[in-house]
Formats: structure tokens, C-alpha cells, sequence
């Protein structure tokens, strides 16, 4: 792919295939993080800088840059709710039993 499998890699990924809180960022959403962030590439500190408002072991979710945010008209998630519904899954779900679904199609890895 991009180098950004299991391990380490020089590779540099493209800002379009960056992370999801990077697309929830952008979106104008505030978005925290104070857990790891395996981001192994050439790269990294530039995809944590584009994805998370706040990182870091002190990072929270009541925080004075989320407050600031706000003021700034930034979103918290919290108040998006839910990305699918139960019933947008279940209808994927049928979609997918009713064409036969296998994983066939999809490529394989190559070693």
C-alpha cells in the first residue's frame, strides 16, 4: 500500500488517504487523542499534527483548546451521535447476503 502496514516505513503517505479523525478535523470537529499513535511512516509527526486537535498524554476532551474551539465554531463528536444507524448496517447487511457476498472478489496480498 503506502508503507503503512505493520511495521515501520520511509514512505510518505498522500494527505488524501490520511486518517479519520484527519477527515473529522477538517470537517470542523474537535478531535483528541491520548492514547498511542502508531502512525509508522516517514511522516508521522505530520499526520498527528493534521489529525488530532490535542494529543498527548494530557490530552482530554474537556479541554481549554476544545473550549476555544467551540468559540471558533468547531463541533465536539459528541454531539454528531451516531455515524450509521443500526438499520443503514442492517440494510448493508442484506445487500451484501443477497448478492452472495464471499470476499471472492476482493484481491489477494501479495507476498
Amino acid at each position: 500500500m503506502f508503507g503503512t502496514d505493520l511495521y515501520r516505513s520511509n514512505c510518505t503517505v498522500p494527505v488524501e488517504n490520511y486518517r479519520f479523525p484527519h477527515l473529522m478535523r477538517q470537517a470542523g470537529y474537535f478531535t483528541s487523542n491520548n492514547s498511542k499513535t502508531g502512525y509508522h511512516t516517514s511522516d508521522a509527526k505530520r499526520g498527528i499534527d493534521l489529525a488530532w486537535s490535542e494529543q498527548g498524554k494530557n490530552a482530554t476532551y474537556r479541554s481549554a483548546e476544545r473550549k476555544e474551539g467551540q468559540q471558533k465554531g468547531e463541533k465536539p463528536l459528541k454531539q454528531v451521535g451516531t455515524l450509521f444507524t443500526p438499520d443503514t448496517i442492517l440494510r448493508w447487511h442484506r445487500q451484501l447476503v443477497a448478492s452472495k457476498w464471499d470476499y471472492s472478489n476482493r484481491k489477494k496480498k501479495e507476498i
